[in-house]
């Protein structure tokens, strides 16, 4: 992910949080604004309780992003991945055994229920 990125998504979330806090603050009343006009509101008007939340969760959602970003290897994107991702590289020849006796144990299974598809099917024919 390119920082442009992560500055427009932490910009949405912003975004997001400032027009929240905006409208739950009642910031487009005509009691709270008449109040902010006459000077009688008392505290951070609606406005800037908006700019600091939007502020805190710009900063928020940047840091946790690019933290997130660190987690990944970029050249790992890229590649593809033939086994399970938790084994680690002793245990990939022990789980492709696994996987191929499943596998045979399961073509097995098929083949038996095939020939006893075919042995009722005979049996309902003799009188």
């Amino acid at each position: 992910m390119k920082p442009m990125q992560l500055l427009g998504i932490s910009g949405v979330i912003a975004a997001f949080a400032f027009i929240v806090t905006l409208f739950s603050t009642g910031g487009f009343s005509r009691d709270t604004l008449a109040r902010i006009s006459l000077g009688d509101w008392e505290g951070p008007t609606p406005i800037e309780l908006a700019l600091i939340f939007g502020g805190i969760a710009f900063i928020a959602a940047l840091l946790v992003l690019a933290l997130l970003m660190l987690a990944v290897n970029p050249a790992d994107i890229t590649k593809p991945v033939d086994k399970g991702i938790l084994l680690d590289e002793s245990d990939a020849p022990a789980a492709a055994t696994a996987e191929a006796e499943a596998q045979a144990e399961a073509a097995d299974v098929a083949d038996d229920a095939d020939a006893g598809a075919l042995d009722a099917a005979d049996s309902d024919d003799t009188p």
